[in-house]
């Protein structure tokens, strides 16, 4: 007679077992991985570099001298329901639910049995968990690029405002206070509408628009200045298709077309693990 503790002793193992053996199959499959030579991921020259540069730059100042100094008024007049309603809407930006749900989702998918189903149902477990790994380096890696920027750069938070005003700075300071720019709320919720939006283009407008509005709510909580919000808005947004490319040059999730764009790839034959 076979003890319930033993049975599920006896399914963790196969379980773990099962998990162990896909991920050396996936870390096997993702090295064996040829690049596609045909097209580069990120084709600019030093010039173009340079004028966009100049352009988030002037954006970025234009900003910082029209609307960044008059954040304390606007947070004045707010009424007290729309505040508390963005104060709400801002934890939405926090990466740990992105992060929890995308990793999550791939821990799910490599522990579960996929042995009773079809062909074409595993290919769409595959093609899901490689949209949902997508997903989290998307987020993590740009998350964490703005964790570095903020802290090195070291910005003064507005609610040092009144005793430092709007251009007050402590690089490569430890203290939360100090790390307002870029916001990484905004950068957060940016990529990970970037990443959905290049996933389903149907959906771009809406889940871009989404981002926005959560990004904006930063300036409720007198938590960031304008020009933190648009800096982490357009970072997020470029670290994510940014890293689509890459993905796309491994021939993973996205491809390139001839002329360069991203497009979702469909999970070929060869492909599947």
């Amino acid at each position: 007679m076979i003890r319930p503790t033993e049975g599920w002793n006896e399914a963790a193992r196969s379980t773990f077992r099962r998990g162990r053996e896909r991920a050396f199959h996936v870390s096997r499959f993702v090295a064996r991985r040829r690049r596609d030579e045909r097209l580069k991921p990120l084709q600019v020259t030093p010039l173009t570099v340079f004028n966009l540069a100049i352009l988030l730059a002037s954006l970025l100042l234009l900003v910082f001298v029209l609307a960044d100094p008059y954040l304390v008024a606007f947070q004045a007049n707010m009424q007290p329901e729309v505040r508390g309603f963005l104060v709400f809407v801002t934890d939405l930006g926090k990466s740990d639910w992105m992060l929890f749900a995308a990793g999550g989702f791939l821990v799910f998918q490599l522990f579960r049995d996929v042995s009773f189903y079809g062909l074409r149902q595993r290919a769409a477990i595959l093609r899901a968990s490689a949209a949902a790994a997508y997903v989290f380096v998307a987020v993590g890696a740009t998350g964490l690029l703005a964790l570095v920027l903020k802290y090195g750069i070291g910005r003064a938070r507005p609610r040092h405002f009144e005793a430092e005003g709007v251009a007050a700075f402590h690089p490569f300071s430890t203290e939360a206070s100090w790390a307002s720019f870029p916001s990484g709320h905004a950068t957060n919720v940016a990529a990970l509408a970037m990443a959905l939006a290049l996933l389903f283009p149907k959906a771009r407008i809406a889940v871009l628009v989404f981002a926005f509005w959560i990004a904006v709510s930063r300036l409720a909580t007198r938590s960031h200045y304008p020009t933190d919000v648009i800096a982490g808005f357009i970072l997020g947004c470029a670290g994510a298709w940014l890293t689509a490319r890459l993905f796309a040059k491994w021939r993973l999730v996205f491809r390139l077309d001839r002329d360069g764009r991203l497009r979702r790839r469909r999970i070929a034959e060869s492909d599947r693990i």
